[in-house]
């Protein structure tokens, strides 16, 4: 989910897709169903030898967006590569994310094998924090563990 539009939702998968989804209530009869609408979908820049995207086996939301409201979302590969990518949303239930690659992470500084965890440091909720870097930690199949620091520009 995303920390700040709870009604945003992702998946990924091992095909490397990754999807972005709008949670929208109705009332129906005295009840409330809840429709899963698809405003985006993208593969990672990571490519396999064949040509088909790597598999993606874990994402995160940022805690915090970037100016104009996108969102920061990681995406951990079976490669031990991490993605991050912006996810622009609008209000409207009709309309598409905007999705850009915002930077793949050095492949130096990156796992050897299969991303499993990704978790975001907490942000405060002091006044003045869009000035704070964001940092993301991530494990990983080949039993390490890695903390970016992430810079929002």
């Amino acid at each position: 989910f995303c920390p700040f539009d709870p009604t945003i939702v992702t998946s990924a998968s091992r095909d490397g897709s990754v999807k972005v989804w709008r949670l929208v209530e109705r009332s129906v009869d005295a009840s409330i169903e809840v429709e899963m609408k698809k405003i985006g979908e993208f593969h990672p820049m990571e490519k396999l030898p064949n040509g088909k995207p790597q598999s993606v086996t874990s994402v995160s939301f940022a805690p915090a967006s970037l100016s104009g409201g996108h969102a920061v979302l990681a995406l951990g590969l079976e490669s031990g590569m991490i993605e991050l990518w912006s996810v622009g949303f609008l209000q409207q239930d009709d309309e598409a994310a905007t999705i850009t690659l915002m930077q793949c992470l050095p492949p130096e500084q990156c796992h050897i094998s299969t991303v499993t965890k990704m978790a975001w440091r907490p942000m405060s909720t002091a006044a003045g924090n869009d000035a704070q870097p964001l940092y993301l930690a991530t494990g990983s199949s080949d039993h390490g563990c890695r903390i970016f620091k992430v810079q929002r520009s």
